[in-house]
């Protein structure tokens, strides 16, 4: 339920465990930086993980976009 999800992404924001790739994207835009290689590295790791652990499930994502991606920090 998306509902569900905006409530459990918003109460993790506040607690800062962490954020959705597009705020992410958005911060270090806005600061002029570009995302370090480790930094990097450990996203995509991240959006793997969570792909394959769908994919085992038989669940296909079919709207994939930054702001549905929470990365741990």
């Amino acid at each position: 339920n998306k509902a569900i999800l905006i409530a459990v992404k918003k109460r993790l924001n506040k607690k800062k465990i962490g954020w959705d790739l597009s705020a992410i994207i958005e911060q270090y835009s806005k600061l002029g930086r570009k995302l370090e290689r480790e930094k990097f590295l450990n996203i995509c790791s991240q959006i793997t993980a969570g792909l394959e652990y769908l994919h085992d499930k038989n669940i296909i994502h079919r709207d994939l976009k930054p702001g549905y991606m929470f990365i741990l920090i």
